[in-house]
């Protein structure tokens, strides 16, 4: 699908839904952080950008789509737990 149109947002968030639920978090991120680009005001793209970041230890990432997830949905819940984690030091 992502062949058949690459410029659809949705298409990467289900490829990268499809890659995690796999085992494939580096697949996963790639494809979602694809989807991010081309709709970087998703929330649900958002949330699996930064949940696949934070699994995958790429802080650089894990912080932007926080801040781009404060701005879009302050009181975003997993944006609130991954917060959590981050400051419990767990992975």
């Amino acid at each position: 699908l992502t062949h058949l149109a690459p410029a659809d947002a949705r298409a990467h968030r289900m490829l990268a839904e499809a890659c995690a639920a796999a085992g494939d978090e580096r697949g996963a991120l790639a494809a979602a952080h694809r989807a991010l680009t081309l709709d970087g005001r998703d929330v649900p793209t958002l949330e699996l950008v930064a949940t696949l970041a934070w699994r995958t230890g790429e802080t650089t990432l894990l912080t932007a789509a926080l801040s781009q997830l404060d701005l879009s949905d302050p009181s975003n819940a997993v944006a609130a737990e991954l917060r959590s984690r981050v400051a419990g030091g767990s992975r």
